[in-house]
């Protein structure tokens, strides 16, 4: 039975299994679920990505490099399904309408891990992070807009039962701090929200967010992602992505290596 079932879920495997194990009878294989895949065709740790795009106003390019582990926009095979797990990422961008460079975001740690609730196993899904990001919508140039921020939440998640699409839904608590923000921080929650779709070699993921304050800066932030990941090789693939945070809109296009 599995490790990680919970004690009433033991409890039932376990005569079930001792009775199965009595019968004389041939062992049927299941067979390897669709999404299955040895962990070494899974692409490697460290991802270097380059790319440019556009904003309201103009042009940017942008440069980042993350040293582990998966995204969820990544390349799903040889990964659990919904699973993510990021640490120590950082992008730098350089923005043409102002013709600076900044930090876009330089964070310590982002996990998502988003499992299908079953009557069998209920295991809910949660996600974490923590570092610096743009506030994007707060409406100010980006390369001014720095903060610190973090979140956790946990809601449900649902899977398409092929394990090859899944999508969900979670409550978050959530904080920042930065001079940029009125206050000088805020305090609040919201819900988020994930999905993801694998077709072959393409990765479509979409994420989103609604956030309220009561502590600080007041102002909603509302925002939404999908990335379009397409992968000709194990350690290569070409990324479009469109990003919608408060009034700020970009769309962009990256090539990716793991390495």
């Amino acid at each position: 039975f599995s490790p990680d079932a919970p004690p009433r879920v033991r409890a039932l495997e376990r005569p079930i299994l001792v009775r199965r194990g009595r019968v004389d009878a041939a062992t049927r294989d299941p067979g390897r679920p669709p999404w299955a895949a040895p962990p070494e065709e899974g692409h490697l740790r460290h991802r270097l990505m380059a790319g440019a795009g556009f904003r309201r106003g103009g042009a940017f390019g942008e440069i980042s490099w993350r040293a582990g582990l998966h995204a969820f926009s990544d390349r799903s095979r040889g990964y659990l399904p919904g699973n993510a797990i990021e640490g120590f990422t950082g992008r730098l961008r350089y923005d043409g309408p102002s013709r600076r460079p900044y930090v876009r975001e330089l964070r310590v740690i982002d996990i998502l891990s988003l499992t299908p609730f079953e009557d069998w196993t209920k295991k809910p899904s949660w996600a974490l992070g923590t570092g610096l990001d743009t506030a994007f919508e707060i409406g100010a140039q980006p390369a001014d807009a720095l903060i610190y921020d973090g979140h956790l939440g946990t809601g449900l998640a649902a899977g398409n039962g092929s394990g090859t699409g899944i999508a969900a839904g979670l409550a978050a608590g959530e904080f920042a701090v930065g001079s940029i923000l009125r206050g000088g921080g805020r305090l609040g929650g919201g819900l988020r929200l994930a999905a993801a779709q694998d077709i072959g070699n393409l990765r479509l993921t979409l994420e989103g967010g609604l956030s309220a304050f009561f502590l600080g800066d007041r102002r909603p932030n509302h925002r939404i992602k999908t990335v379009i990941d397409y992968s000709f090789r194990r350690d290569r693939s070409l990324r479009a992505e469109f990003a919608l945070r408060g009034r700020h809109r970009e769309g962009m296009l990256n090539a990716v290596l793991y390495h």
